[in-house]
């Protein structure tokens, strides 16, 4: 049953539920939806009550949620018109049918496909535009890194390319292959770099102990804050797929 009630100018709108229970519980959702169980028999007036003595409580769960809401990252959709990051920057997605190429000119990303209504060749198509946006930024950066983690090691790089929704890079370090996700084509410059070393470490620490992140942050101080950043951004940057947060 969904009812509502003024906490002072503010109309809150419930969802009450009647069950065997012997108190009032209240839970509100991560996007601020209130909803409250009560006992059978309980008068409305009851409820009410106990809904003002916790409004102030309510209040600011709400406007938690309200903020949370307004400040999460737009899910990126591959669609006309829509915004898409080229390393932090706005890009804006235009779908042109016609031979399949991409070009990138000033704000505009331009798609061309013989049904730009296909998703999965869409999708495949912007994986190739990020992959040839992030394979030369990616083999500048382990230039600069490289020798740090090749003397000891020994071992040859490769870089591959993937478009993964639930992982940003994988190593194998008896290969020395390392792959990374072409969604990174979107994310700021330092969140690449954060990726990269990440996974240049795991050529000396293929685990995550302590040792790992301990030559990690030796290299790169600033990891958590740029983890940080790509974990917020994730939604923006893999189409219509949340990734699962890096470790």
């Amino acid at each position: 049953m969904v009812r509502s009630i003024f906490l002072g100018d503010f109309h809150l709108t419930y969802t009450l539920t009647r069950k065997s229970v012997k108190r009032i519980n209240l839970r509100i959702d991560p996007e601020g939806e209130v909803r409250i169980s009560a006992p059978l028999s309980l008068p409305i007036a009851n409820i009410e009550a106990f809904i003002r003595e916790k409004s102030d409580a309510i209040l600011r769960a709400i406007r938690r949620a309200e903020s949370r809401t307004a400040s999460a990252p737009v899910p990126l959709r591959l669609e006309e018109g829509a915004e898409i990051l080229h390393f932090g920057s706005p890009l804006i997605l235009h779908l042109v049918r016609g031979r399949t190429a991409f070009t990138h000119t000033g704000d505009t990303l331009t798609l061309t496909l013989p049904d730009p209504g296909d998703s999965s060749t869409l999708r495949r198509l912007f994986a190739r535009w990020q992959e040839s946006e992030l394979r030369p930024v990616a083999e500048s950066m382990a230039k600069r890194h490289c020798p740090a983690f090749i003397s000891i090691t020994g071992t040859s790089l490769t870089f591959r390319f993937r478009s993964m929704v639930s992982r940003w890079g994988s190593c194998r370090p008896a290969d020395g292959i390392i792959t990374l996700n072409t969604c990174l084509a979107g994310a700021p410059l330092p969140c690449v770099e954060y990726v990269l070393l990440h996974e240049l470490t795991h050529l000396h620490h293929p685990d995550h102990s302590s040792r790992f992140y301990a030559e990690l942050s030796d290299h790169l101080p600033d990891w958590r804050e740029r983890k940080a950043e790509l974990d917020r951004l994730s939604r923006r940057l893999i189409p219509q797929k949340a990734t699962k947060s890096y470790p």
